[in-house]
């Protein structure tokens, strides 16, 4: 039907973002330190300039970057890069496919996130704006792979960040790393975050921590898929608490950065306790207005409402 009101940014006038080849997440620089993302930016660059070596101080390193870095940071490596560490400083980079083959499709692939972000977002959107938007995107975009869940652990050599943006599908950790891996393009700093349920019947879950105006908040593009245009704003930029009591996940097993950082909530401080968009968690997201600063949405008695989000 018609636009609720002038600024429908789902299709937008188009922005002018190109690819990072270097994003990194805070609470990674925290866990691993500068000497491990220096060495992975170091494999990123040789693997875009098609080179079989990079500058690495360890086995245990070149292992970090070619495995979670690389399906966080750089995803389109995963698939087919693996490397070993030689010693002396150095490890060997070993391409899957003909290395042609290979920087065809990582060009592929750095078109299509510049794409999706220049087609989602505009140029002068806030944080707020850019995740809001982006979490749309996800949620229209994606669909859950239900199959692959019901062989998670045979098919784990199957599953990436880069089959979750090429097949449009995937399971929660693979849609949390595209959706971070969207956000850390466009300058927004995002981490994965999992939990584990209260009944032990139920799988852990993955989803993202955001940090707004030195504010933390839990987005959940998984949970907020739907089969409308329309969203439920309930997984978007909500608390602790919300993941606790309303979802059943143990706040005390919250693991920033995903499965690999143990203990991390002894270790980290990493809260959402911001409760400001509270009016929106019972709502489905409509559209917003960037010159007002609200977001436009339906309440559960059918009625368009309008959320002030200030600037």
């Amino acid at each position: 039907g018609d636009a609720i009101h002038p600024e429908n940014k789902r299709c937008n006038d188009g922005a002018h973002f190109t690819f990072k080849r270097h994003v990194f997440s805070e609470y990674y620089l925290k866990e691993y330190g500068e000497k491990r993302r220096s060495a992975f930016f170091r494999f990123v660059d040789a693997v875009l300039a098609g080179e079989d070596r990079f500058q690495c101080p360890d086995d245990a390193t070149e292992i970090w970057c070619c495995g979670v870095f690389s399906s966080l940071f750089f995803p389109i490596a995963q698939p087919y890069i693996t490397a070993a560490y030689e010693g002396d400083g150095w490890a060997k980079i070993t391409y899957k496919i003909p290395k042609e083959e290979f920087l065809e499709k990582e060009r592929a692939f750095e078109e299509r996130i510049c794409e999706i972000l220049n087609d989602v977002l505009e140029d002068d959107y806030t944080d707020t704006e850019k995740a809001l938007a982006l979490y749309e995107f996800m949620t229209e975009y994606c669909t859950y792979d239900t199959e692959m869940l019901e062989h998670l652990d045979e098919w784990s050599d199957r599953q990436s960040t880069l089959r979750c943006l090429t097949e449009q599908t995937g399971v929660c950790w693979e849609i949390a790393s595209l959706y971070e891996f969207l956000l850390l393009q466009c300058g927004v700093n995002a981490e994965p975050i999992r939990g584990i349920a209260f009944d032990e019947n139920e799988p852990s879950h993955e989803w993202n921590y955001i940090t707004l105006d030195g504010q933390g908040y839990q987005i959940d593009a998984t949970w907020g898929i739907t089969d409308r245009r329309e969203p439920d704003l309930k997984y978007f930029l909500f608390t602790d608490e919300l993941r606790e009591t309303r979802d059943g996940y143990e706040e005390e097993s919250f693991e920033i950065g995903g499965a690999g950082f143990y203990n991390s909530r002894k270790r980290y401080t990493f809260e959402a306790d911001d409760e400001r968009f509270e009016e929106l968690w019972s709502g489905r997201y409509l559209a917003f207005d960037e010159e007002e600063k609200c977001i436009y949405y339906i309440d559960p008695n059918g009625n368009v409402k309008r959320f002030p989000y200030g600037r």
